[in-house]
């Protein structure tokens, strides 16, 4: 299989994660433009994995830079909300980037033995019910009132990243268990 390192997804990718921390700053000035950057920012985190299925480009780089730039996204979206009047919820906050720090490096211990690590569906849903959380806080921010069922939202959103935490946890364990015993043998 060829890669394309230099390809369109990975080029959304890479944007992704260099753009990302800039919204720190850009929603705590300028909530509009940052609520634009930001939907600019998670459309193209669905459109780069459609691109490279549709190419056919997927590549090593990409199932790395991809996760990646999601928890670029996600974190500094999030932490931005805490310069904001209608503010994340911190308890939310904190579990969210627990779980990303946490995933991440499970990942990159999975990328040391030479294993990519894989999404699974409930790991991308769950990154997109944050961002359907992040939209709503954008919204609250843009119409200067609070939603009552955000509550809601951050209580399913915790719960969400606590199982899906514990879902990547079960799995690195069981792949580092199987490479070793491999090696053992």
């Amino acid at each position: 299989m060829k890669e394309y390192a230099f390809s369109l997804p990975n080029l959304l990718s890479f944007i992704r994660l260099l753009i990302s921390p800039s919204l720190y700053i850009i929603v705590g000035s300028n909530i509009i433009i940052g609520f634009l950057l930001f939907i600019m920012l998670s459309v193209s985190d669905w459109l780069d994995g459609f691109i490279a299925r549709l190419t056919k480009k997927e590549t090593t780089l990409g199932k790395i830079l991809d996760p990646v730039a999601d928890k670029s996204l996600l974190i500094f979206s999030s932490l931005a909300f805490t310069k904001t009047s209608y503010k994340i919820s911190y308890i939310f906050l904190k579990v969210l980037i627990i779980k990303e720090l946490f995933v991440l490096i499970g990942a990159l211990i999975l990328l040391y033995i030479r294993i990519i690590p894989k999404p699974s569906m409930l790991g991308k849903f769950s990154t997109f019910f944050t961002i359907i959380i992040l939209c709503v806080l954008f919204l609250e921010n843009l119409n200067h009132k609070a939603f009552g069922f955000m509550g809601i939202l951050y209580e399913v959103g915790i719960f969400l990243m606590v199982f899906i935490f514990l879902e990547y946890l079960i799995n690195t364990i069981k792949i580092i268990n199987q490479k070793t015993h491999k090696v053992l043998k």
